[in-house]
């Protein structure tokens, strides 16, 4: 198979990590591998995230995150965090109709990376004509 060449850049740190992984010959097939993956992985993590959430909730989730920069050093850590914020705060869950209980024990129930894909899909949005099919694309109702 063709590979584009293409040219990201990443922190050192972040370079030198790859070496610790056994499975990696060098950094750079590790992080061709990382670059490969993730949107399988993307896809497979909304595929099965899909129906755990109501329409509102997600409406909820998409307001909340479009407020915060995409930081990938806290990818996932914060979602919580700031939905709690919202939802305490600025009586979010009153505006989107949204149990705040429910709502934060299924949040709470994701694993990290769980998290920061619904904080990535809650960023796509954005690039899309058709917010309402967009959302109903992963919720329950």
């Amino acid at each position: 198979m063709y590979k584009k060449n293409i040219g990201p850049r990443i922190d050192d740190e972040v370079y030198d990590s790859y070496k610790l992984i056994p499975a990696f010959k060098s950094s750079n097939a590790g992080v061709e591998y990382a670059m490969d993956v993730f949107p399988l992985l993307y896809r497979k993590t909304l595929f099965e995230m899909k129906g755990i959430f109501l329409y509102n909730e997600l409406k909820l989730i998409i307001k909340v995150v479009i407020k915060q920069n995409l930081d990938l050093r806290t990818a996932g850590q914060y979602l919580l965090t700031s939905l709690s914020t919202a939802i305490e705060i600025d009586s979010l869950h009153k505006k989107y109709s949204v149990d705040p209980d429910s709502l934060m024990e299924k949040v709470d129930k994701l694993i990290a990376y769980q998290k920061a894909c619904l904080e990535l899909w809650a960023w796509g949005w954005q690039k899309t004509d058709d917010m309402d099919g967009y959302v109903r694309s992963l919720s329950l109702d």
